[in-house]
């Protein structure tokens, strides 16, 4: 998680530890910023201004962000179908492709995705 995207934390609320583990990032030999992750992988850096402006900033990762997509989900063949689709169409031309459709539905559903890939499988999302 050390590489994921980072936004300001607004409110110590948005700060999640509990059991704590610290790293630090030395440049130059003096601390530049110090990581500080629970033992559930939660994590918060706190890292040293580059300007007079801002005395420190407070970075936590960034929430994922929500997309639109189209779930094909049924059953065919007592094989369970569960893919999601960037558009209905695609999703309607995939569900073409079964014989009869094979009692396949369709559902938009808002799933969580990270730089353009599904942070979510669409078989962890309950119909």
């Amino acid at each position: 998680m050390a590489n994921a995207n980072l936004v300001t934390a607004k409110t110590l609320d948005e700060v999640k530890l509990s059991g704590v583990r610290i790293s630090w990032e030395k440049q130059d030999g003096s601390v530049r910023s110090v990581t500080l992750t629970d033992s559930d992988g939660n994590m918060a850096r706190i890292t040293r201004a580059n300007s007079y402006s801002e005395a420190i900033s407070v970075l936590i990762p960034e929430p994922p962000k929500f997309e639109d997509r189209w779930v094909l989900h049924g059953e065919f063949a007592h094989v369970l179908i569960n893919r999601a689709f960037p558009t209905e169409r695609e999703a309607q031309a995939a569900r073409d492709e079964f014989p009869n459709h094979a009692s396949l539905e369709i559902t938009k559903k808002s799933l969580a995705v990270s730089e353009g890939r599904l942070v979510e499988e669409p078989s962890d999302i309950p119909f």
